[in-house]
């Protein structure tokens, strides 16, 4: 697999306190644990607009998750493609 996102020390950590404090002031609490299994699928509903990406990769960050996660085409085309990818 590629390098990530989540696989940068300094980035990831950045992002994490970021995905808290945002999570915090919108109002979301975490609770509950990370099942056992080495991998697993997290669905984010619902899908409107670009809130359930921002949303699921905020999660993603704040559990530490590595996360892979697949989108349409249009997506990963023009300036938003690296950083999609």
């Amino acid at each position: 697999m590629a390098i990530t996102i989540f696989d940068t020390p300094v980035l990831s950590t950045i992002m994490r306190l970021g995905s808290l404090l945002t999570l915090r002031l919108l109002g979301w609490k975490l609770s509950g644990k990370l099942p056992a299994a080495d991998r697993f699928v997290m669905i984010a509903h619902p899908h409107t607009a670009s809130v359930d990406l921002t949303l699921m990769l905020a999660v993603a960050f704040a559990f530490h998750l590595k996360l892979h996660w697949i989108g349409k085409q249009s997506l990963f085309a023009g300036w938003r493609g690296p950083f999609m990818k």
